[in-house]
């Protein structure tokens, strides 16, 4: 059920319509994208097209929409569904223009800054990969590796002894975590347009990447992945996950 964040006074006021911006493309032939608008009401998404350029928008009540997880992922699915044919500019989520002149206006305004983003992002898929260790492995391959550690766990007689057991593991953990994180990037970064550096989530997490990579370059980008993969079979866990919008490259900003 979806949050009751858009109340029915304001979806049926026509005075309060507006139009929901998802992502910019290139003008094109008319294309059918479904039912895919935001707030759960069925709305399709079509486009607004000026000067080569076009939006791809659905109407929307003229409210504030809340970081919730039914809207978010509406947002991005409708980007998904338009990326199937076509490249595309992602709008920060929550963009609601009062009307398609305003929209056209955009367009015409920022219609430079649009084509040259367009143009660059032209033949590229953006790719995410996460690298987590196994816990069971990496704890126990810290301490093997390092004698000392296994010296003071073995003499610890005190509180104290038992804290600094636990300062040189999470110290030799960065350690393992910073060694294999380089050594993923020297491999794949060469492979990439460019790359984001995303926060790590827990303690075992190592990589939370996302890598702009072009076509002619994807294969030997999955190859490179899977050849990470095989070598620590058994110690890490990839998330390698692609073709996604490009939120990490660009996350247009509009005023509107």
């Amino acid at each position: 059920m979806l949050p009751q964040a858009i109340n029915s006074q304001a979806v049926n006021s026509p005075d309060r319509c507006g139009i929901y911006l998802y992502c910019i493309t290139m003008a094109g032939p008319p294309q059918e994208f479904g039912p895919l608008g935001i707030g759960g009401r069925g709305d399709p998404l079509y486009a607004i097209a000026a000067d080569g350029l076009q939006a791809v928008v659905s109407d929307s009540p003229r409210e504030r929409y809340p970081l919730y997880r039914e809207f978010l992922l509406a947002h991005e699915k409708a980007i998904e569904e338009v990326m199937k044919s076509c490249t595309v500019l992602p709008v920060r989520f929550g963009t609601v223009a009062e009307s398609p002149e305003r929209v056209r206006v955009i367009l015409q305004r920022e219609r430079q800054t649009l084509l040259d983003l367009l143009r660059w992002l032209e033949g590229k898929k953006s790719l995410s990969l996460k690298a987590i260790f196994l816990e069971k492995y990496i704890f126990q391959e810290v301490i093997a590796q390092r004698p000392e550690i296994q010296r003071i766990r073995r003499q610890a007689g005190s509180r104290a002894d038992l804290m600094e057991v636990g300062e040189r593991v999470a110290a030799a953990l960065e350690e393992e975590k910073e060694k294999h994180r380089q050594e993923a990037l020297d491999l794949l970064e060469p492979l990439a347009e460019e790359v984001r550096h995303n926060n790590t989530i827990g303690d075992r997490m190592y990589l939370n990447d996302a890598f702009l990579v072009a076509l002619p370059k994807e294969a030997e980008f999955d190859r490179a992945v899977n050849a990470l993969s095989d070598r620590y079979a058994g110690q890490v866990r990839f998330l390698y996950i692609g073709t996604l919008p490009p939120f990490d490259f660009v996350n247009l900003v509009i005023e509107t």
